[in-house]
């Protein structure tokens, strides 16, 4: 699948994945309708799939203001329009070389292979970098359809991992190539 990437935005064949900046965060906060009016959007009413996702991000933003596109990400549905997920990284790459990602799709919208296209942009963009050697991510251990997508990247099993929300999590990672 071809990519294309600016700073910001990552645009797939069916998705713009649109790293959220302060403007979008504070748009979000006021209401969802407003950040869809932003980015001239239709907002479901099951977006956001993780509603701690948009506050925690804004703060991790303002803590780290050049963490834009090494954090928080919002799907767009490119043909409908409509504002389908959110996802991205949990952070620039570590020490050695990993980052971790993540993504959630609105119910609607799944099972049509676009948690796997946000997936793959995300890990390919992240392998674009230098700096990365891994990359990472953590399923619940009844998340089927999580797996799948992580087993269609290249991911192993590697080991469980504590979520402070979730308790023991499965821990997948994929090694970059060449």
């Amino acid at each position: 699948m071809k990519n294309k990437s600016t700073s910001h935005v990552i645009e797939t064949e069916n998705l713009q994945l649109i790293a959220c900046e302060a403007i979008h965060f504070e748009a979000f906060l006021r209401d969802k309708k407003e950040l869809g009016s932003l980015l001239n959007v239709s907002v479901p009413d099951s977006w956001p799939v993780f509603p701690d996702s948009m506050p925690q991000g804004y703060g991790f933003l303002k803590s780290d203001p050049d963490s834009v596109g090494w954090m928080t990400y919002i799907f767009v549905h490119t043909h409908d329009r409509m504002l389908i997920g959110e996802g991205g990284y949990k952070g620039k790459p570590d020490k050695e070389g990993m980052v971790e990602i993540g993504y959630a799709i609105v119910p609607e919208y799944r099972r049509r292979g676009l948690a796997y296209e946000a997936a793959r942009a995300f890990t390919d963009r992240a392998f674009s970098q230098p700096e990365v050697k891994f990359v990472q991510a953590h399923t619940l251990k009844d998340g089927t359809a999580s797996m799948r997508v992580l087993k269609k990247l290249g991911m192993k099993l590697v080991g469980t991992a504590q979520d402070p929300d979730e308790g023991e999590v499965l821990q997948w990672r994929v090694e970059k190539q060449g």
